[in-house]
Parts: C-alpha cells; structure tokens; sequence
C-alpha cells in the first residue's frame, strides 16, 4: 500500500517538472498509477505475488528482530524509512535497466523487486495498526507521532533513494 503514495508523489514530480522525464517510463507510471487498471502478463502477475509474499516475510522477520532494541513504533518506521528508500532505487535503477536491458525485463524486476518485494516489506497497515494500538492505550503523542513521521518520511526517502540510484547509474 505503501507504494500508492509513492507513485503518487513520482508522478506529481514528474508533472511538476522537478524530476528529469527520462526517469520515468510509461509502464512503471502505469504499475504505480492507482487511477488505471494494471494490465500484466502471467509472469508479471507471478513475480509481483512472489516478490511480494517474500517481502512480507522479510518485514515480519526484521520488525520482530528490532523489536528487542527499540520500540515496535521504531520498528515499523525503520521498515518502511528503509523499504521506502530501497523502492525508490529500485524504480530509478529498473529506468536504467529498462534503457540497456528493453523495458519488458526492466519491468519484471520492479514488479518482483518494487512493487512486489518492497511493497510487502513496507505496509501501511501494520503501521496503522500501531498507531491505532498506541492510541488506544492512551500514548496519543507517540501515535500522532508515528503517523506523522512516516507519512512525510517516507516519501522523502523513496525520493532520496531513487536521486541516489539515478546519481550511480
């Protein structure tokens, strides 16, 4: 889910011309754009289902690993600051892949890798969750800061991953 927003704030970029247009292909706006219906292939459907079944994994395994040295609060937000840092690399270094490679295996791995892996590893519903958990027992201030801190956080770090990987390439 987390990757909606994200998609929502790459494509206001691009129209607000603050991101070079190269960046962007058509087919990874139109997996990113919630606004259209996504047309994929069985492979397509596949790697995104298996990507994104794995990326779940690896979400419950490392916010129950952090757990023991910081807040689930920190936890989550730690998940998803990295996982949205990490999609935005993703994204810009499938553009790069898309350029070499053709765009059908670029897509592929941003369906697997982005959408797939990095959308089941960053969830905005286990981060709903607690912030409905510490609202509930009464800690409003760590709720309302949890809420606020991811959701301008973690587009800034999908934005500062994808600049980072397009600087490499």
């Amino acid at each position: 889910m987390l990757w909606v927003c994200h998609g929502a704030v790459l494509r206001n970029l691009r129209s607000m011309s603050i991101m070079p247009h190269g960046l962007f292909s058509d087919a990874r706006v139109r997996f990113l754009s919630y606004t259209s219906g996504m047309e994929m292939t069985l492979g397509q459907f596949f790697a995104l289902c298996i990507g994104g079944g794995l990326g779940s994994v690896a979400r419950a395994s490392l916010s129950g690993a952090l757990a023991g040295y910081m807040s689930a609060a920190g936890a989550i937000l730690s998940v998803n600051l990295s996982g949205s840092f990490l999609i935005g690399a993703v994204f810009a270094a499938t553009v790069g892949l898309g350029a070499a490679q053709g765009g059908p295996i670029a897509d592929l791995v941003f369906l697997f890798f982005g959408l797939g892996f990095l959308g089941g590893f960053t969830t905005v519903s286990t981060f709903a969750l607690q912030v409905m958990r510490y609202w509930h027992d009464g800690d409003h201030r760590i709720a309302v800061q949890l809420a606020l801190t991811s959701l301008i956080t973690c587009p800034i770090a999908a934005f500062a991953g994808m600049i980072a990987a397009s600087q490499l390439a």
